[in-house]
């Protein structure tokens, strides 16, 4: 039996596995990191209520030799903006969730029309401006060593 509900609370934060050269430009996360792969208008995160070290795991898992750190981003400020945040844990693992961006990323023979490449950047620029990038300063370590992944979603609400 799960320990985790499947609905996910507004105060909860997840988790964005960041990595290097993909998602990182002159040291600053780029809205690249919210970009869905071809095909899908959906991004996998990992559920905070899992802990820090689970999340980091997950992230390194995901992010193999180029992870670097997390993006944390607070259910409720997601829902507000408009984003659709669900738990996704069927055929995967516990604490695995998405975020719908609203837009589809063409595949690989699709034409890409520039309407829809401008809503798709808006969408991911916008989901940039929620985050809050914390770079793994121990990324070999097996465990999450800076501060907890969701204390700055507590300030920001003050």
């Amino acid at each position: 039996m799960s320990s985790l509900p499947l609905n996910i609370p507004n105060s909860e934060c997840v988790i964005r596995a960041v990595k290097s050269s993909y998602h990182i430009k002159r040291g600053q996360l780029t809205w690249k990191a919210f970009q869905p792969p071809k095909g899908r208008s959906v991004i996998s995160v990992i559920r905070h209520a899992k802990g820090n070290h689970f999340c980091k795991n997950q992230a390194r898992e995901i992010g193999e030799t180029h992870y670097v750190g997390v993006a944390s981003l607070l259910c409720g400020k997601l829902r507000d903006g408009g984003f659709l945040v669900c738990d996704q844990r069927i055929g995967s693992y516990e604490g695995h969730a998405e975020i719908d961006v609203g837009v589809r990323t063409p595949l690989e023979d699709e034409p890409s029309d520039p309407e829809t490449n401008h809503r798709l950047r808006t969408q991911c620029q916008q989901l940039l401006s929620m985050a809050c990038y914390l770079k793994d300063h121990e990324p070999e370590s097996d465990k999450w060593n800076g501060p907890d992944m969701c204390s700055w979603a507590d300030e920001s609400e003050q």
